[in-house]
């Protein structure tokens, strides 16, 4: 059995962006906050597809940059503002 991947993500993706917009119609505006902690180019690279992929189906993104000297307790903070 051949698994088509591209043309599931294709399904997944506008079945997301569908339901991206029935929240948008009803005033909800999805957002992702994504926490980058460092400078590792491999999580860098990674973030930048997340964001580009969410963009795509509309939906809105936060990406906050914090050096590998930001206490925990202080990312518990910022992230608990955002929830």
């Amino acid at each position: 059995m051949k698994i088509d991947g591209k043309k599931i993500t294709t399904e997944i993706l506008n079945g997301l962006r569908k339901r991206v917009e029935e929240l948008k119609r009803k005033g909800i505006v999805p957002t992702l906050a994504i926490f980058v902690v460092g400078d590792d180019p491999a999580s860098l690279t990674y973030v930048r597809q997340k964001e580009l992929k969410a963009q795509s189906i509309g939906v809105q993104t936060i990406i906050k940059y914090f050096t590998t000297e930001t206490s925990e307790k202080m990312l518990l903070n910022i992230i608990e503002e955002f929830n």
